[in-house]
């Protein structure tokens, strides 16, 4: 993730107003494809925009030695402005953070991007924005139908949260104030949206949306 906090746009996913100028998703933070996601970065650093990444990340994208760059370590938490990030790890294939981000007002958002499993709790999350990329009986039934190499399924298993494990995961967490719940990434061959936003739904009482690309 690369992100800075310099400015307010308007927020129609959370309903209110985030001073985010900009949130931009390296799920796959250390990917081939990181340009594609990250063509902007330089752009905003020329433009005198703090852009706060991974050490991975920034020398995957050249950022390294740039002043504006701002290194995002794990488990570190930064005081941006009047926000408080908390990056952690994931675990992933690729070096991989997800991210508490606390708002002026003391609002959280929760944001969990590539990951088999999550270890971190955490307490009185308002928004959580999570991976939940397959449905493990829809993975196991295009490896054997022989849609899927098994060696992609291995992968897939190894760095992508199922829905089971993000139903898990959402059990495991004080879910008091959270008002809303986003998936996030879902697989295009092994998911199915309707059903699991139903299932999510069901299991944390919670209104869900499935996020698209």
């Amino acid at each position: 993730m690369i992100f800075s906090l310099k400015q307010e746009y308007p927020s129609r996913k959370y309903g209110r107003r985030w001073d985010l100028a900009f949130l931009l998703w390296l799920g796959r933070s250390y990917h081939t494809n990181i340009f594609d996601h990250a063509r902007a970065v330089k752009d905003l650093l020329k433009a005198g925009i703090d852009c706060y990444m991974s050490i991975e990340t920034a020398e995957a994208v050249g950022a390294t030695y740039h002043h504006r760059y701002v290194v995002s370590l794990s488990d570190e938490q930064m005081i941006i402005d009047k926000w408080v990030v908390l990056p952690f790890d994931l675990h992933h294939d690729v070096p991989c953070q997800g991210y508490l981000i606390a708002a002026p007002d003391g609002e959280k958002l929760l944001f969990v991007p590539d990951t088999p499993y999550i270890r971190n709790r955490f307490e009185k999350v308002d928004i959580i924005a999570i991976e939940c990329n397959h449905l493990s009986e829809s993975l196991s039934k295009n490896i054997q139908g022989g849609n899927i190499p098994a060696t992609v399924g291995r992968r897939i298993r190894h760095n992508h949260i199922s829905l089971e494990t993000t139903i898990n995961f959402l059990k495991a967490n004080d879910l008091s104030k959270c008002r809303h719940i986003y998936l996030l990434h879902l697989s295009d061959s092994n998911s199915d949206e309707a059903r699991m936003v139903k299932v999510v739904h069901e299991a944390t009482g919670i209104p869900c949306t499935a996020c698209g690309e």
